[in-house]
């Protein structure tokens, strides 16, 4: 029999929720914040507000390298709480930071925290679960960080107007605690043979000690083939170009002549966009397949840097458009990695190899806005958006290439 259970779908709406309280606050709730951070910090401590952001990036992904290594020698189930414990309480202890360098030293560990109920873990689970539809699921379940993005950065929006910065990181820390820990306690399982199942779409009798034919290219092979560092390169372009862009919107469109409203809801409608953008790219890449998929990321990207230059201060129709563009292109940030991944190597040793790829991916999620806001007061902005689209045309024949050298990876037994 076909394996197909409720179950499978329910480990999806799971990754959902992880992604919704992870990224969704540690990524998406950034970007409000920033304007009430630098007014309250000011110059006075000689830091940069951006920083916060780079360092919680950076130790997310340290955490996520290291995370996919425990992860395939430690039971999910076991492990996962543990980093939701630990990202919430970090979450906590920006509310209370009342120094700069505090909310520096606290950002490492909601990054480290975040690292193990974000984007390795939930990669993990949607490869062990899914053999069928892995594009949809993926979709479905990356699309939680921008929905959870969506309500909490106008939940953070008013807290912030209303009651300061630190108020909006304690219910954020509340949130994260009351969702993530429920959920990796009593819902997730590293893999359906747990459950006495077999991946979605898997042909087999379910049993009790169920097992299934593990195939895959293995980490030390893989590491010598040019597709790894296709890939590699082309997790770092990702994340560098579309993070670079998305953490600065607000900064621009104020630079430009847009009010924080008109910068705060343009930045929202790409959040709102990506929510089906998401499943839309998953669906491409079950349905079109990886060269479609990534012409089509291209040209969204050029189209929303287009829209983004002809802005300039002169419309909100435009500053809109560009929104909803940009979320189109911002869908692959987080489902781009995980499913190139998962195509190219396989079940077998994909735990350790997309936590290492994690790690170029979240090179250039923490670079990106640092290079965009050292860089814009020097040579301006328009130079800025145009070295971006090159990056993202590498980026879009980095992964084509990756994809094309790779046949036969997956399917390896030994």
């Amino acid at each position: 029999m076909t394996q197909k259970n409720a179950y499978h779908w329910l480990i999806v709406g799971s990754c959902f929720l992880l992604m919704a309280v992870s990224i969704g606050i540690l990524v998406n709730c950034f970007n409000p914040l920033v304007p009430a951070l630098r007014a309250h910090f000011g110059g006075d401590e000689g830091g940069s507000i951006q920083l916060i952001f780079t360092i919680a990036v950076l130790a997310n992904l340290v955490g996520g390298a290291l995370a996919g290594k425990i992860m395939s020698k430690v039971p999910m189930r076991k492990i996962m709480p543990v980093y939701a414990i630990v990202m919430s309480a970090g979450i906590f202890g920006w509310s209370m930071s009342t120094h700069l360098w505090q909310l520096y030293v606290v950002s490492i560990l909601v990054g480290l925290g975040a690292s193990g109920i974000s984007l390795v873990p939930c990669g993990i689970l949607i490869n062990n679960w899914f053999q069928e539809k892995k594009g949809v699921a993926t979709g479905i379940a990356f699309t939680g960080s921008v929905a959870g993005g969506l309500v909490f950065v106008q939940l953070t929006q008013y807290i912030v107007s209303n009651f300061g910065w630190q108020k909006a990181y304690l219910v954020l820390g509340i949130i994260a605690a009351a969702i993530s820990i429920p959920v990796t306690l009593f819902i997730i399982r590293g893999t359906p043979q747990e459950k006495g199942m077999l991946p979605y779409g898997a042909t087999g009798e379910k049993t009790s000690n169920t097992t299934a034919e593990v195939t895959g290219i293995k980490l030390g092979k893989f590491i010598k083939t040019s597709s790894f560092w296709l890939l590699a390169i082309s997790g770092f372009f990702i994340g560098f170009a579309n993070v670079g862009v998305q953490n600065n919107i607000s900064t621009y469109l104020t630079d430009v002549g847009y009010t924080s409203t008109i910068a705060t809801m343009a930045f929202s409608i790409g959040l709102f966009v990506q929510i089906f953008g998401k499943f839309l790219l998953g669906w491409f890449y079950d349905k079109k397949g990886v060269i479609f998929s990534q012409i089509y990321c291209l040209l969204c990207f050029i189209g929303c840097i287009t829209l983004l230059i002809l802005s300039n201060g002169s419309s909100i129709a435009i500053a809109f458009a560009f929104g909803a563009v940009f979320g189109l292109v911002a869908s692959m940030t987080t489902v781009t990695p995980p499913y190139l991944t998962a195509r190219i190597v396989g079940v077998r040793d994909y735990a350790t190899i997309f936590g290492i790829m994690s790690l170029f991916y979240g090179l250039g999620v923490a670079s990106g806005p640092m290079v965009v806001e050292g860089l814009y007061t020097s040579i301006g902005w328009t130079p800025i958006w145009i070295g971006l689209t090159i990056m993202s045309a590498i980026m879009a024949v980095t992964t084509i290439l990756a994809h094309r050298k790779s046949t036969g990876f997956a399917s390896e037994k030994n």
